[in-house]
């Protein structure tokens, strides 16, 4: 599947003009990088549908669910906690882009004891949100 997605840049010689953060020294990306980067998480999820699916039929099945009427429809509402969390973890992402890993100098600048609250928040977070057992993705293979 990522060559599918491959192919035509180097078909095409298309010019890659993102070698770098984007949005370096703005708070928001443009409208186009935007939308570039929807399009890039579209094409992840559709090959993830694909790849995570038994057989092609049921990936297809899963792709008209996605694309149904439904798609329409007001979302249901998310608990406060994971609403909370999402905040939590985007305003850090969106903070340390410009380092290789968001988290990577953001939180040092913090006194030990908050850094380190931190820290065991999120570790009970995962705990709390843990969801329910799936197999491992390679199962099939």
């Amino acid at each position: 599947m990522h060559a599918l997605y491959v192919i035509p840049i180097v078909i095409f010689k298309f010019k890659n003009n993102y070698e770098d953060t984007v949005a370096r020294g703005r708070i928001l990306p443009t409208i186009k990088e935007s939308f570039q980067m929807l399009g890039t998480f579209g094409l992840f999820v559709f090959a993830l549908t694909i790849f995570r699916s038994a057989d092609m039929s049921q990936a297809v099945q899963y792709l008209g669910e996605i694309f149904s009427i439904s798609l329409f429809s007001y979302p249901q509402v998310l608990p406060f906690e994971l609403l909370v969390l999402l905040l939590v973890f985007m305003s850090m992402e969106s903070v340390g882009r410009e380092q290789y890993f968001a988290i990577e100098t953001f939180y040092l600048k913090w006194p030990r004891l908050l850094r380190w609250t931190f820290y065991y928040a999120v570790v009970i977070s995962i705990f709390y949100f843990h969801g329910k057992d799936q197999q491992f993705i390679y199962f099939q293979f």
